[in-house]
């Protein structure tokens, strides 16, 4: 068994820190050596006082950041059928782990809603944006927001998905009137930029939104 999975159980058990819950496995075992990905999941763990909490965002970063490193392996795949396949099964994983309520006492906390301009569509809130995340475009780099993937996204243009390169990279638009959101790219080249307001958290650069494209609860107009 996994000393992650161990600690994370022996946490919770007796209700220990992460620091305290590692210190005791590694006077049993003093060969296991926890990378620091593994070991900021495990003080998530406690400040998410042992159990998930969709709720709290570096949850849902961490997340992402799997997500995204196994949706580029299966990427790099050469048949489509087969790549399409698990593509799909990559999303559905995600938006199962993402939407993860069983055992809170709270729903996902919305905040924020977002809409179409053109038909005003409901499209995503606020806990599925990206702090701190912008676009690498200089002094355009405040006008969009990335996003997590939706399931709208998948669901409602399956069929579009005709090549690898659709599954690569292509325009985001509203599942209702079908004008262009924003866009995605699973392959652009991730360099870093900071500007005055923001600093860019290139794992998040892939499903961008074009802010003159939407509004939010507060800015709209029914």
């Amino acid at each position: 068994m996994s000393p992650t999975v161990v600690i994370a159980f022996i946490m919770k058990k007796y209700n220990l820190s992460a620091e305290n819950a590692v210190n005791m496995v590694q006077n049993l075992r003093e060969s296991i050596d926890l990378c620091q990905e593994l070991c900021f999941q495990l003080y998530l763990w406690q400040q998410m006082s042992y159990k998930i909490n969709p709720n709290n965002p570096q949850y849902r970063k961490v997340l992402f950041i799997a997500f995204k490193a196994r949706v580029k392996r299966e990427l790099n795949r050469r048949n489509f059928d087969l790549v399409l396949n698990l593509y799909f099964r990559c999303f559905n994983e995600y938006f199962y782990k993402s939407n993860l309520s069983k055992g809170n006492e709270e729903s996902l906390n919305e905040a924020k809603i977002y809409y179409c301009n053109h038909c005003n569509n409901q499209l995503f809130t606020e806990i599925n944006v990206f702090k701190n995340s912008v676009n690498l475009y200089g002094a355009s780099c405040c006008q969009s927001i990335y996003i997590e993937p939706m399931e709208w996204m998948i669901k409602n243009f399956r069929m579009d998905f005709q090549s690898l390169d659709d599954l690569k990279s292509g325009l985001i638009r509203c599942y209702k009137c079908y004008k262009e959101l924003g866009k995605y790219d699973w392959i652009q080249k991730e360099n870093f930029f900071e500007c005055s307001l923001h600093k860019v958290i290139k794992c998040f650069q892939i499903y961008e939104i074009d802010l003159t494209k939407v509004k939010n609860n507060n800015e709209f107009i029914a």
